[in-house]
C-alpha cells in the first residue's frame, strides 16, 4: 500500500511539476524528491562524512544552525508561511519515526 501511495503521489507531483514554471527546489523532473541529494551534498554533511566521527563541538555546531534557520524563519516569513514550515517538519519528523518503527518490526518478523 505505501508503495502505492508513493506512486500515486509521484505522479501527481509530476503533473505539477510540468506544469509549473516556479524554481523545482524538492523535486525533480520525474517528481521524485531530491531531498536525500540535497543532504548528501550539503557542506554540513559532507564535513560529518570526513571521519564518521561526531564531537559535541560538532553536534553543538548543528544545534545552532537549526536554532538560527528557526528564528530566522520566524522574522522573515508570514503566519501562513511559518504554520506550512512547522506541519512540514512536524510531518517529516513523524515519517522518520514511524519508518523506524516500521523497520524495527520487519526486522523482527
Amino acid at each position: 500500500m505505501l508503495l502505492k501511495i508513493r506512486l500515486t503521489l509521484r505522479d501527481c507531483m509530476t503533473k505539477y511539476l510540468k506544469s509549473s514554471s516556479m524554481k523545482k527546489l524538492f523535486f525533480d523532473d520525474n517528481g521524485s524528491l531530491t531531498i536525500n541529494e540535497s543532504i548528501m551534498n550539503h557542506p554540513s554533511y559532507k564535513k560529518i562524512l570526513e571521519d564518521y566521527i561526531v564531537t559535541q563541538e560538532e553536534l553543538q555546531q548543528q544545534i545552532n544552525k537549526v536554532l538560527s534557520l528557526f528564528q530566522k524563519i520566524e522574522t522573515e516569513f508570514n503566519d501562513t508561511q511559518k504554520e506550512l514550515i512547522k506541519e512540514l517538519i512536524i510531518e517529516t519528523n513523524i515519517l522518520n519515526y514511524i519508518s523506524k518503527i516500521y523497520s524495527l518490526n520487519e526486522s523482527l518478523e
